[in-house]
This record gives C-alpha cells, structure tokens and sequence, in this order.
C-alpha cells in the first residue's frame, strides 16, 4: 500500500464536506478511494485508478446514544472501541468482534462486512441497521431507512 502515500488526502468534517469534495472528484474524473482506519484496505480487488483519498478520520464522532431504545447514531469514522465504551456506560454492547477495534471504523465495518465470529450469533453490523446517511459518488446526499419524522430517530 506504499502507493497510498503519494496520494492526495482529503479529511472531511460533515455530510456536506464530503458532499461537496466527491461533486468536485466526480467533476474533474478523478478516483476516490475511502479510508477509515486503514485495517482493511487490502481487502477485495484493488482499485484500478487512484487520485484521491477520503478519510473519514474527521467523521468519527458517537451523535445520539438513545440507550433506553437501544439506538445509536454514528459517523463512518467512528471506532468500534469509541462505541463500544460509549454503548457500555449503560450496560450495552455491539455483538461484532472485529479485528483492531482501537481502529476499525463503523464505516469500514460496513463496507467491508466484517464482523467477525459473533456473525454467528447475531448477525453482521449490516443486520444491526436502522437507517443510514450516505454520500453517493457524484455527492448526492442519499437517506435510507429510520423514521425521523414519525418517531425521532434520526438516519445512523
């Protein structure tokens, strides 16, 4: 991966930075590759163009623990530790056991499938899913799931 090193590196801090900075790649044809917390990125075929990285190092904050409806909403860049000591101070936990939770990311999770032996059990994260907020490669910002209006839960 010593070829990541060269590439330029773009840390957004909201939906609508990485929005506005994947509009902007799709407009100019270059390739983006995503990065959380870098457990991964030798998983599945190579890219075979890079110009860009996306890091989601910015986007790593626990937004809302409703404990008492055992929801949570999450950036990409969230660490599985992070949220797991956030899950814990009300007696809760997420049944995933990835490799590296000091680093792997909630959107790294997500998009890699991973989850580990407690899969078995309980399923993957991607069972786990209410709603999701994702930014679509040309930057449109898309919704999927969860019922803010009826309900108050937001999009995860």
């Amino acid at each position: 991966m010593d070829w990541l090193r060269d590439l330029r590196v773009i840390e957004p801090a909201n939906e609508e930075e990485v929005s506005t900075a994947l509009r902007c790649a799709d407009q100019e044809g270059l390739g983006v590759i995503p990065r959380g917390g870098g457990t991964k990125l030798d998983w599945g075929n190579p890219p075979s163009r890079a110009d860009v990285v996306l890091s989601t190092a910015k986007l790593n904050r626990v937004l809302e623990h409703a404990w008492a409806d055992l929801t949570v909403t999450v950036e990409a860049g969230c660490t599985v530790a992070d949220l797991q000591r956030t899950l814990a101070q009300h007696g809760q936990r997420l049944a995933i056991d990835v490799l590296w939770p000091e680093r792997a990311t909630i959107g790294g999770i997500l998009s890699t499938n991973d989850s580990g032996a407690l899969r078995l059990a309980y399923g993957s994260l991607r069972d786990l899913i209410i709603g999701v907020t994702l930014v679509l490669g040309d930057g449109t910002i898309a919704r999927s799931g969860g019922c803010e209006e009826c309900c108050g839960l937001r999009s995860a």
